[in-house]
């Protein structure tokens, strides 16, 4: 296999893996950017996406 064709597979898995937790929901991306970034990471990030929307109105 060469180093091209390598990077595509992983490329490719990738973008699956991405695409099923998209199409299953918000909740399911919420936990998968826990399970990535932790609990509070995500919590600070929504609380400020939700200050910001606020702000916006």
């Amino acid at each position: 296999m060469t180093a091209h064709a390598a990077f595509d597979s992983v490329h490719d898995n990738a973008e699956e893996r991405a695409t099923a937790v998209s199409n299953k929901g918000l909740e399911a991306q919420h936990w998968l950017l826990a399970q990535c970034y932790g609990e509070q990471a995500v919590h600070d990030l929504l609380a400020q996406q939700a200050g910001a929307s606020a702000s916006d109105a």
